[in-house]
């Protein structure tokens, strides 16, 4: 079980492979609008972290980790409630992750760890790519203007380029899984091919071994679990390595910190599942704040035309997604599959 804090609502979801099972419970809506300042978000996620788990004390489930979207005072906040001991040796998890070389121990109480969402992440990855100066590795700059000699030399077009380079939507997944994947594709510069195109191109597919780590790590279905974690652990090291080389001209440190801390949680995550449910699955796809986007999506679905909401209908409104949620676990044959989850 794990719960997450996303804008103005916090709810609970359960790491189960039931499909109707794994939804968000909101139980808290602050009408604050995130403008709590550090300690006060902390206080606010103590209280309810240690509410949720006296609840569900006799069902017999745990808080394995807080969810977040990467808001910058919420991921303080979350660093005071989840990195402030290493793991003790008589946690049931310290045999398991302190064989780990260079790995992180540092958790909250009873081994609490953060999780930035993972799709943010790599929208920021691309978003760095965007940024006006560029990104600098080992002396080599790769600007816009780079990334789109690159992908047209290896057969893309310019409006295709122009599309997946467009700064304008920051948010989209698509073009963020469209341009991070068309780099983790090119192939080797020619014999023919410049020096300065030779230089950039190696950056170019450094960077593509990252990307492609992440990216198959959370969509490719066909890998194990243990596959997973060694594409999340290579994509560790190699963005330790760039990091520690060129700061924050490779990304900014707000990025480096959520990366690690998002590969740190599912190592944590799947520690606990080891001792918790050693007959058990686990899928790290099941991180991140998706469950609550859907809860979001319906939502919406409930408001049409009108976008804007106060305090009081969006309780009442999250209040009938609750419900329909309990309806669906009766009825799961009721319930259609989500079309399109909001990010």
């Amino acid at each position: 079980m794990f719960f997450l804090s996303k804008a103005t609502v916090i709810a609970a979801c359960l790491l189960t492979d039931d499909p109707k099972a794994y939804a968000a419970r909101p139980f808290v809506i602050s009408g604050t609008c995130k403008r709590e300042d550090v300690e006060s978000q902390k206080k606010l996620l103590q209280i309810t972290s240690s509410a949720l788990c006296e609840s569900q004390k006799g069902f017999g489930r745990r808080l394995y980790c807080i969810g977040s979207d990467g808001d910058a005072r919420r991921r303080r906040a979350l660093a005071l409630l989840t990195l402030i001991r290493s793991v003790p040796q008589s946690s049931p998890i310290f045999e398991i992750l302190s064989s780990l070389r260079l790995f992180n121990m540092l958790c909250g109480d009873d081994d609490l760890t953060s999780d930035p969402d993972w799709k943010h992440i790599l929208k920021r990855f691309r978003n760095t790519l965007l940024r006006l100066k560029g990104t600098l590795i080992d002396g080599v700059v790769i600007t816009t203007a780079v990334l789109k000699m690159h992908l047209m030399k290896n057969g893309m077009t310019e409006s295709a380029v122009d599309s997946i380079l467009s700064p304008n939507d920051k948010q989209d997944v698509t073009l963020m899984i469209q341009l991070l994947n068309s780099l983790a594709q090119l192939p080797d510069a020619s014999d023919e091919d410049d020096p300065s195109i030779h230089a950039s191109r190696r950056i170019l597919k450094l960077l593509g071994q990252l990307y492609q780590n992440l990216l198959e790590a959370y969509l490719d279905p066909t890998l194990s679990l243990h596959e997973q974690l060694t594409r999340l652990s290579t994509a560790a090291h190699i963005a330790l390595t760039l990091y520690f080389r060129d700061k924050g001209n490779f990304i900014p440190i707000q990025l480096y910190f959520d990366v690690m801390a998002m590969i740190k949680n599912a190592y944590f995550c799947v520690a606990k599942t080891q001792k918790d449910d050693p007959d058990g699955h686990f899928w790290i796809i099941l991180l991140g704040t998706d469950c609550l986007e859907k809860v979001f999506g319906t939502v919406r679905t409930m408001t049409g035309n009108d976008t804007n909401a106060d305090q009081l209908q969006l309780s009442n409104w999250i209040d009938g997604t609750v419900q329909c949620i309990h309806i669906l676990e009766q009825h799961p044959d009721w319930g259609g599959k989500s079309c399109r989850i909001m990010v």
